[in-house]
């Protein structure tokens, strides 16, 4: 079984994606779709729910580090803050 969600082929930007990716590509839109889901409550997630972050962001740091790209290059061809993308990459909801 692959420890990844998604293969390091998966995640690299479409030929058609520039860097600053102005018609985002698949992966571009996908990452901002994980950006939205983790959108904040009243009550604190359960335990099972962090865990589960925490393995994403494990899975994305390690996808973005095999593709060998900085988190700023990451955040900036998915249309997003390097803030809320470090967020997302460490588990945490963006703010």
């Amino acid at each position: 079984m692959n420890a990844f969600l998604y293969s390091p082929a998966e995640i690299r930007p479409s030929p058609s994606a520039s860097a600053s990716c102005a018609s985002p590509c698949h992966n571009c839109r996908h990452i901002r779709r994980i950006a939205a889901a983790c959108s904040r409550s009243s009550e604190p997630p359960l335990d099972w729910v962090l865990a589960r972050r925490r393995a994403i962001g494990d899975q994305i740091r390690a996808a973005r580090l095999h593709a060998n790209l900085t988190q700023q290059a990451v955040a900036e061809r998915a249309g997003m803050d390097k803030a809320i993308y470090v967020r997302v990459e460490r588990g945490h909801p963006p703010r």
